[in-house]
């Protein structure tokens, strides 16, 4: 699916997919940054949420992947994790934009386990209880994006 965040808005364009909301333990997906969402930092700061899982409450309990621009043509990837209301980020590494990168999330009772192809693992503890939400990209907190950026995952 492509997902697009239009200028002057934080939540992505409505997909199909939202109507069947639940998760799985194991989730691995194929993602495609367009190049401008490697835009300076001075333009898009902070951590935007890609993908991921949640408990019925977001901020309390939930694993997601994050993103911000990086060196130039690249995106910062991220493990981004609220357990019982603490969050906690890894950093993961750099990405080329307007390439498929392969990556996934593992869930067991303790941890989640944050994986993108050529990069070492990140496992962050975290309790996530069924069910289990997809999140879906979302941008900023404060701010809005600064122009259309667009993101397209897909299962594997």
């Amino acid at each position: 699916m492509k997902y697009k965040i239009k200028a002057g808005r934080h939540y992505a364009n409505f997909t199909i997919n939202r109507l069947w909301p639940f998760a799985f333990r194991n989730m691995n997906w194929y993602v495609r940054f367009s190049p401008e969402c490697a835009n300076a930092e001075v333009e898009i700061p902070g951590w935007n949420k890609l993908i991921g899982v949640s408990g019925l409450f977001i901020h309390k309990n939930s694993a997601r992947f994050v993103w911000q621009p990086g060196d130039v043509g690249k995106v910062r990837i991220a493990a981004y994790v609220y357990d019982n209301g603490t969050r906690v980020i890894k950093e993961i590494g750099q990405v080329k934009v307007d390439r498929e990168i392969w990556m996934g999330i593992h869930l067991n009772s303790w941890y989640a386990t944050f994986r993108v192809l050529g990069y070492p693992s990140a496992a962050i503890p975290v309790k996530i209880k069924w069910p289990l939400f997809l999140c879906f990209p979302y941008f900023g907190g404060q701010c809005t994006a600064p122009e259309d950026l667009t993101i397209e995952i897909k299962d594997v």
